[in-house]
């Protein structure tokens, strides 16, 4: 899906020290982009605003044909599940189910999501590629932090979505499981056509997208 930002503007409610702004930002569908840049420049929050978890005070945010400023909070979460993987930062993992279970949390919450055999298989394939197999009835508590992170990644990319949003999806891994995490998300975002936008610190890893943006010059965060 293609993305377009027009006069984004937007800050925290009480928190007067941080205001985004971007005056234009187009993606193009199954482009791959990487967000660099300092702790608190808004690479976060721009991932947020893009998945409907966040709505601007001013701007349009354009997903696709679907303008997300003007949906309702409900027809966002629904749009977010149905269309958007994220890879959140602290992973968002409940600790009382186990791998399996955390994997297909999204199918489990939303009807519009259909759990079927195929579904299972992919997520066997998955646990596989990210080396999750001997881990799947274990509880989310008993994982390490390595672990928890590639359990995120495969819960993103399991409905198999058109957007992939990724929050530092390796700053929890060494480099070896770091290049196979950011190879597993662009390979995914290739063979799908789905646009991959990823906010990470490793340059060296950010090199192998598309195109990056550096929100030290490209964004305004006071």
């Amino acid at each position: 899906m293609d993305i377009r930002l027009q006069d984004v503007d937007f800050s925290y409610a009480g928190d007067a020290g941080f205001r985004l702004r971007i005056g234009r930002l187009d993606i193009p569908a199954s482009q791959s982009l990487a967000l660099t840049g300092p702790s608190g420049s808004g690479k976060t929050t721009l991932l947020r605003l893009l998945a409907g978890i966040l709505s601007p005070q001013h701007g349009q945010i354009f997903v696709g044909d679907q303008s997300l400023p003007a949906l309702t909070d409900p027809q966002r979460r629904a749009f977010r599940i149905r269309r958007v993987g994220f890879v959140f930062q602290d992973f968002r993992l409940l600790d009382y189910l186990d791998v399996r279970e955390n994997i297909l949390l999204p199918y489990r919450i939303n009807d519009a999501l259909p759990l079927d055999a195929a579904v299972q298989t992919r997520l066997d394939e998955l646990a596989a590629a990210l080396g999750l197999t001997g881990r799947l009835g274990h509880n989310a508590q008993a994982l390490s932090q390595g672990e928890k992170q590639r359990v995120a990644v495969a819960r993103a990319l399991l409905p198999g979505p058109r957007l992939l949003l990724a929050d530092e999806p390796t700053g929890n891994l060494d480099g070896d499981n770091a290049r196979r995490i950011m190879e597993l998300l662009l390979h995914h975002a290739r063979a799908a056509g789905a646009t991959l936008v990823t906010a990470t610190h490793d340059l060296a890893l950010a090199g192998r997208f598309d195109r990056t943006v550096d929100f030290n010059t490209f964004a305004h965060a006071a």
